[in-house]
């Protein structure tokens, strides 16, 4: 046995490599097949099975998560594991492996964060960890050149750009791929330096390159050609070009195929600049109902986490089309940008949700292997969507595999019909819609979109309002610029002492009245005798106080003769009847959060006495109005605990007096919120959380008892279970149909990441996605006292029976006149708000 020993812990480090290297190869696997939860578990697992020590295999596992963090668009947790990497090699004497790379990719994620001074610094770095140059450049050499071309031409430097292109392009035997790309780059670049004949000639010589492997590139190409003509005012030239090629691609890809598509649109928007406006409508049509297709698509395909990253590579498109609707307010492009709307707010993940649950009734062995082939199909349906953001080539592929999808979803139907199975979710349509008001009902979306005029984009975004009513014509009406409303627009983020407020549009006439003038006058004319208004706010609107906007001819708050009522989108407004829970409601106030010895400095969640008592007199209030209660308070009032009731009962109620969090996107040059010199697994919670900056809904959630123990000090791994802390993320996983109201009683709950088409990415967006018909949280901090004084009055009027923005509005305008109007001020009455 003994001589055995030596041998065993010679190869002992030689299976650990296996071990690594394999598990490596199985995350790169998972990544690929689009399963990005398995890829990054994988790759954590490598790291941890090396920790501590000096080794390549640690290095190329925290070069693994590097790169998938990068890719998924986590930048700060990329940078700490690039950081963390280049230590490691550098502790070693550079003997594991050269930071060439390292250096590159660290560049281009300092590019990607806007830090252009800190990427040029990386790119000199991988520069000299480079061979010495004894002849013609390398490949390598040229692509941090056109790396450092790109960091110039964001940095406005353009000409310096144009002439490193110009070098860059001066070498022979440039390999294919980079010779299009770069040279496709420099035209760019040289259109927008003004200099069209040079953009003409480096795209025509881009295109005598292109052949059968690069039938993409060419398209592009020739795209590109036509659009250099029209800016070059050369209009025939440009025609000619759009007409054969949008012919070609028509011939050879087919009518519906992405790229067809995409250059209808294109040529919308050329027409209509040229004054011939049939051939204009008829493209754009064609065009914009293909969009409203894809993003249902995309909502039914892809998890709500994706979509919401997908969706914004669609922003661009849904704003030049809302600058369209702008220039052309008649009836059939209202009627699109309607249909726009509810696809971009995930209408479609109704439509996929109730498919999928028809299909668990389908259990004959032929129907259960078309059901893992029509689910092997999405997954690689939804794996393109995710590739062709970032390689759109990946485009020619996504119209052969929706067919197969389509293709397979139709057996499917046709045999749910065949067992009388519905499948159909009830998305209705703007008609539909519009049927659900009442006389005195009229619903204003407020519509927030940079200006464009066909050909460019202009430099002033702009408000306006898309306006409906029962049985009426849509209606347009332009508001003001964003510039216009910049005083207002620079307060409603920060609401969160007395002092903000006192700054605030909710104190200083002036800015109220800007309010009025800009946003509420130019809609007055439009209400005529209604009264109830439902409205749908724009992500830099979503935390203003409509309610709280003084009317100028009569100098009464908008509350005091409106209902008002926020939607986070319109599908909602739907007024079928909800199956609720029976009254059964969930409370859970005086947390323990974990004391610390008193004058701690190290104490971020302070101790909420009044919540206690907040929930306590509310059981009373439920129990004197026949409702059943559970109840979490002190140290049971954990998250497996909560996570647990929600799994066992279904409540109509919940209601929440705790401290909630949302961290805004670290700011450039904010240094300490920068954390290099730590591993992951020394991070505080707090810290950990903060640098998820490109996952919004992971920096904001819920805390419970005993955060204080791991939001300061070392987290648990991977911040698993009962570390105190629920983030928005995780919520979403939640069932809570049958709630027809969720109450937050933290400070600021109803805040979150803005999103262009969603609205408020944090709490609100996480309960509604579970199932919570209404919910209510706060716009800014308010103190204990009048936090439970407006909850008294809000809960006497819902116990009685009023619906919950009924309940709202009666307990703002009872709030006002309490004791002789000492809360009169918005500060007092509009800090909470009612979201479906």
């Amino acid at each position: 046995m003994k001589l055995l020993l030596p041998f065993v812990f010679f190869f002992l480090p030689f299976c650990l490599l296996a071990q690594v290297e394999d598990l490596q190869q199985q995350a790169r696997q998972k990544w690929s097949l689009g399963q990005e939860k398995k890829a990054f578990f994988l790759a954590h697992k490598a790291l941890n099975a090396t920790k501590d020590q000096v080794n390549s295999a640690h290095y190329t596992s925290l070069l693994l998560l590097f790169d998938l963090h990068l890719q998924s668009g986590h930048l700060e947790q990329a940078r700490q594991y690039g950081t963390l990497a280049l230590q490691l090699n550098e502790q070693a004497g550079f003997r594991l492996g050269s930071s060439h790379f390292l250096y590159k990719q660290l560049a281009r994620l300092e590019q990607l964060d806007g830090q252009y001074e800190a990427a040029e610094l990386f790119l000199m770095q991988a520069q000299e960890q480079l061979p010495p140059l004894l002849g013609p450049p390398s490949l390598d050499r040229l692509q941090l050149l056109a790396q450092l071309a790109e960091i110039y031409q964001l940095k406005g430097q353009l000409l310096a750009a144009q002439r490193i292109y110009d070098k860059i392009l001066q070498q022979k035997n440039i390999p294919l791929r980079e010779n299009l790309q770069w040279r496709y780059a420099a035209a760019i670049l040289a259109q927008k330096n003004k200099k069209g004949q040079k953009a003409e000639r480096l795209l025509q010589e881009a295109l005598a390159l292109t052949g059968p492997s690069t039938a993409y590139q060419s398209e592009v190409l020739k795209a590109a050609l036509a659009k250099n003509a029209w800016k070059m005012g050369k209009t025939a030239l440009a025609q000619k070009r759009y007409e054969q090629l949008y012919q070609n691609r028509k011939k050879k890809l087919g009518q519906d195929h992405p790229l067809t598509l995409s250059l209808a649109g294109e040529m919308a928007y050329f027409y209509e600049r040229q004054g011939q406006l049939n051939q204009s409508e008829t493209l754009m049509q064609l065009y914009i109902q293909n969009l409203i297709q894809e993003i249902d698509e995309l909502a039914q395909y892809s998890s709500y986490q994706e979509f919401l990253r997908l969706q914004q590579s669609l922003t661009p498109e849904i704003n030049r089309f809302m600058a369209w609707v702008a220039r052309h307010p008649q009836q059939k492009w209202l009627k699109c940008l309607a249909q726009l709307q509810l696809a971009a707010q995930a209408r479609g993940q109704a439509e996929a949700t109730a498919f999928k649950q028809a299909l668990k009734s389908l259990r004959s062995p032929h129907l259960i292997d078309l059901k893992m082939d029509w689910a092997e199909a999405v997954d690689k349906l939804a794996q393109s969507y995710r590739l062709s953001k970032k390689k759109a080539a990946h485009r020619f592929q996504q119209a052969e595999q929706k067919a197969a999808v389509k293709a397979l979803e139709k057996e499917l139907k046709a045999a749910l019909r065949q067992n009388d199975i519905p499948f159909l979710a009830q998305n209705y349509t703007l008609e539909q819609l519009q049927a659900q008001l009442d006389s005195s009902e009229i619903a204003i979306s407020i519509l927030h979109y940079q200006d464009h005029n066909g050909q460019d984009w202009l430099s002033n975004a702009k408000f306006a309002a898309l306006i409906f009513s029962q049985d009426s014509l849509l209606i347009w009406q332009e508001l003001c610029t964003e510039k216009a409303m910049q005083a207002v627009l620079s307060h409603i983020f920060t609401l969160k002492t007395i002092s903000d407020v006192n700054r605030s549009y909710l104190s200083i006439p002036g800015l109220s009245q800007l309010l009025d003038k800009k946003l509420w006058q130019p809609l007055r004319p439009h209400l005529g005798t209604k009264n109830r208004l439902h409205l749908q706010l724009p992500a830099i609107l979503q935390a203003l106080s409509f309610e709280a906007i003084q009317q100028s001819h009569n100098e009464r708050y908008l509350i005091e003769d409106y209902e008002l009522h926020y939607y986070s989108s319109f599908h909602k407004l739907k007024k079928r009847p909800r199956t609720f829970a029976r009254k059964q409601a969930f409370l859970m106030g005086g947390v323990d959060f974990g004391l610390k010895p008193k004058h701690s400095p190290w104490l971020p969640w302070n101790p909420l006495p009044a919540s206690l008592e907040e929930v306590e007199d509310l059981e009373v209030a439920l129990y004197n109005a026949g409702w059943e209660t559970d109840q979490l308070t002190s140290g049971s009032a954990n998250e497996v605990r909560f996570l647990e009731l929600l799994q066992e009962k279904r409540f109509r109620l919940i209601h929440l007096a705790t401290h909630a969090y949302f961290f805004e996107r670290p700011k450039e040059g904010d240094e300490d919120r920068i954390f290099f010199e730590e591993s992951s697994r020394e991070l505080s919670l707090e810290k950990q959380l903060i640098q998820e900056e490109e996952q919004a809904l992971m920096r904001s959630g819920l805390v419970f008892a005993g955060a204080n123990l791991s939001w300061q000090g070392p987290a648990s791994r991977a911040m698993a279970e009962a570390d105190g802390i629920l983030t928005a993320l995780d919520l979403l996983s939640l069932e809570l149909e049958g709630c027809e109201l969720l109450v937050l009683s933290a400070c600021q709950t109803a805040l979150g990441q803005t999103s262009s088409q969603e609205g408020l990415l944090g709490l609100p967006t996480a309960f509604q996605q579970a199932g919570v018909d209404y919910f209510m949280g706060s716009r800014w901090s308010v103190n204990d006292q009048v936090t439970a004084l407006f909850m008294e009055l809000f809960y006497e009027a819902y116990l009685r029976g009023d619906s919950p923005p009924s309940a709202l509005r009666k307990a703002q305008l009872a709030l006002m006149k309490k004791e002789k109007g000492r809360y009169a001020h918005p500060y007092y009455w509009a800090a909470f708000q009612l979201l479906r």
